[in-house]
């Protein structure tokens, strides 16, 4: 049997820092239960595995660039359809409709979702487990 890495937890100013996340934001969360959090001292401590999982979902970036979501799935070397799905479930969200009305969403948040996908997805699981997806749970 293999030993498990114990998770790897941060302050929460850091990682809200870190993850350039909203630091309200993730303390709404951590109260929500979406991240596992505890007390070190006076401080609270976040696990950084559900902190990328909330950067991801709230990512932007200054100047970022437009793609139809076809072209997110040819850039990231991944299946249309799970683009598709990502935009169906709300993750990535059209921020405008290019020609023959495709829809333009997010590169760098197309980015994160494409990062995640290759570290942690196993055929058939959701990316973004439900318990953990902010606009599901009105956090966004």
């Amino acid at each position: 049997m293999e030993a498990k890495e114990p998770p790897e937890y941060l302050l929460l100013e850091q990682a809200a820092e870190q993850y350039h996340i909203d630091p309200e934001l993730l303390r709404r969360a951590v109260d929500a239960g979406v991240v596992e959090a505890g007390k070190a001292g006076n401080n609270i401590i976040v696990a950084a595995a559900d902190v990328v999982l909330v950067a991801a979902q709230v990512c932007t970036a200054e100047n970022d660039e437009l793609v139809s979501l076809n072209e997110a799935a040819r850039r990231l070397g991944i299946s249309s359809k799970t683009v598709f799905l990502w935009h169906k479930y709300g993750w990535l969200p059209a921020l405008a409709t290019g020609s023959r009305n495709a829809k333009l969403i997010s590169w760098s948040r197309a980015q994160a979702f494409g990062k995640l996908h290759r570290q942690q997805t196993q055929y058939g699981s959701r990316l973004i487990p439900r318990d953990k997806d902010l606009l599901r749970l009105g956090l966004i």
